[in-house]
């Protein structure tokens, strides 16, 4: 996906257009992009995708990304720490906007505690045992010990850098 690239305008002479062809080309495919979604293959820590399968997708409207990724996991997917997923490009600060469910298939979704950075999410969860809710590490087995079909899914906004 590409990023839009300013064109220099300049007046022309009183017996021609300012416009080309190629510039009103370029503004015609400039429009026809936005909103446009491709995909992306996110990297992954703390967490091995093995037979599973991951699904990354993006757009960028001016500085503005968007981006979800959904992780079903295989046999041989295992999750050894705090979910780590990364982004499809850098953004310009850390603490920008995401949602994130885990999917005990068949059982539950609880939703995540996400942890924005400048290239990844960290997924945590919510403890509530106390009088008050406290963000803890995803595991194995926290929320819940992951199995073959169990869903991670992660959507959000923020400027890129």
């Amino acid at each position: 996906m590409g990023a839009y690239t300013p064109q220099t305008w300049a007046d022309s002479p009183a017996t021609s257009s300012p416009l080309s062809a190629a510039r009103l080309q370029y503004m015609e495919d400039g429009i026809a992009s936005l909103g446009v979604w491709a995909t992306y293959t996110p990297t992954l820590g703390n967490f091995t995708l093995g037979n599973g399968s991951m699904t990354g997708r993006w757009t960028q409207v001016g500085k503005t990304v968007h981006f979800s990724v959904r992780i079903v996991l295989g046999t041989t997917s295992a999750v050894t720490g705090v979910i780590q997923i990364g982004t499809p490009v850098t953004a310009a600060a850390a603490g920008w906007q995401c949602v994130a469910t885990l999917t005990d298939t068949g059982t539950n979704v609880y939703y995540a505690f996400p942890l924005s950075v400048t290239t990844l999410v960290e997924l945590y969860v919510l403890n509530t045992a106390g009088t008050y809710a406290t963000p803890s590490n995803t595991s194995a087995t926290v929320p819940f010990t992951w199995t073959s079909t169990d869903v991670i899914t992660v959507a959000g906004f923020f400027e890129a850098a």
